[in-house]
This record gives structure tokens, sequence and C-alpha cells, in this order.
């Protein structure tokens, strides 16, 4: 009887060892993909009522923090909604305060940003040592409507934004120093077509009064040729008329010396 029971027992641990290690191996397969599409997704919070949710950072003072939003249940025609983002600070902890500064006194400074689109940022530098509470509001989400909201709240580096600024002024300055080559260079081309222009000018002009001069001399050449056609016509009958008279006068003198002569 002990060995049969020995021998299902063992049978039964065989059989069920391996079920448990693929159900496990099947858990962990499952597990590690909704953590990956957790880490992977955009961590949204959602607006339940008119009441702000809120995030605390805290920093000295003259401390640029930048906020990301995205509020991806806000259309551009839903004024009803009207949601914000608040930043106000706060009194800093002990720890944060420093001795040398003046009373370590918090100067009340609140920020309001409405939002206009889906997604957005803004900045906000704090003016002394504080906690600074950014709060996100809807005024129309209830639990029926709920509305999602992204808060993302980053440090901004000073010293890389004026590095940046300095890549973009100096990028805008060789922008400008390239648009100045170009216009110079256009400048010079439209100097060199302004004198072409004026040189063909010139030769149109010098070849206008070439033309006049030739139609001159070209009348004055018909003018001639017109004279000369003409005292050719004329020529011929003024000397067939010379010699007409001339035969006359010679006939007559001939007929009177015959006469006289009697011959």
């Amino acid at each position: 009887m002990m060995n049969q029971r020995e021998r299902r027992q063992r049978h039964s641990t065989r059989i069920t060892f391996p079920g448990i290690l693929f159900i496990l191996t099947i858990a962990a397969a499952l597990n590690l993909h909704s953590t990956q599409s957790y880490v992977n997704a955009a961590p949204y919070m959602l607006l339940m009522n008119s009441v702000p949710k809120c995030v605390t950072v805290e920093g000295p003072r003259e401390t640029t923090f930048g906020v990301s939003y995205k509020f991806p249940d806000f259309g551009e025609n839903d004024e009803r909604m009207k949601p914000s983002i608040i930043v106000s600070q706060q009194t800093p902890p002990i720890t944060s305060q420093r001795k040398n500064y003046a009373a370590n006194t918090v100067r009340p400074y609140t920020a309001k940003h409405d939002i206009t689109g889906t997604e957005g940022a803004m900045r906000y530098t704090t003016r002394d040592d504080c906690r600074v509470r950014i709060c996100a509001r809807a005024v129309t989400a209830s639990p029926r409507a709920p509305k999602r909201m992204y808060l993302y709240v980053d440090l901004i580096d000073d010293e890389k934004e004026a590095q940046k600024e300095a890549e973009k002024k100096r990028a805008s300055q060789d922008e400008i120093t390239k648009q100045k080559k170009e216009n110079s260079a256009i400048q010079r081309n439209l100097n060199s077509v302004e004198g072409q222009m004026r040189s063909m000018i010139q030769k149109a002009d010098s070849i206008l009064k070439t033309a006049d001069y030739a139609k001159e001399q070209e009348m004055a050449f018909h003018d001639q040729t017109v004279a000369l056609t003409r005292s050719s016509i004329w020529w011929p009958v003024v000397q067939l008329i010379v010699l007409l008279v001339m035969g006359f006068t010679q006939a007559n003198h001939i007929v009177k010396f015959f006469k006289r002569h009697h011959i």
C-alpha cells in the first residue's frame, strides 16, 4: 500500500511541477509585457472634478522649471472646458533655508497659464528658496466625463540655455552674414546688369542716330538722282535745238553767200 501511494505521489509530482513552471513563465511574460507597456505609455492623471491636481518640486531662488503638458481631451472649439495650469510658491523646508539669505521669507507669487491646445509647455522661475506647486485644473471635469492630463516637470539648465541662445544668435548672425553676402552678390549682379543695360541703351541710341543719318544721306542721294534724271532728259533736247538753230543759220548764210556772188 505504501509503495502504491509513493508511486502516486511521485507521478503526481512529475505532472504538477512542469505545469506550475509553465504557468509561472507565462505569468512572468505577461507581467513583463504589461510593465513594458506601462513604461512606454505616458503617465496620465484623471481630472474627475474641478479640484486641481498638483505636483510639488523644490528649488533655490532663480531656478527655472520647464513644465510640459498634454490635455488630449481638450478640443479647440470646447470653450467650456477652460483647463489651466497654476504655479505657486510654497514655504520651503527648514533644511533648504540658507543662513545668509535675508530672513528666509518667501514672497507669494502665483502664475496662471491658460491652455489653448492639446499640448504645450511653459516656464517658471522661482524668486525665492521654495517649494513650487504645479497644479492642473479643468472646470468641466466630472466622474462621468473625466479629463486626461499629463504633466512633466524638468529643471532647465541656464548654462545650456545660454549655450543654446548663443548658438541661436551665432546661427542668426551666420544667416545674416550669409544673407548679406548673398545680397552683396545680388547687388553686384544687379549693378552689372544695370551697366550692361546702359551700354545696350547707348548702343541702341547710336544705332538710331546712324540710321537717321543714313536716311538723310539716302534722301539727299535720291534728290541728286532725280535731278540727274531730269537733266539727262532735257539736255539732249537743248542740244538738238541748238543744232537746229546752228544748221538753220549756216544754211541761211550759205544761201545769202551764193546770191551775193551770183553763183
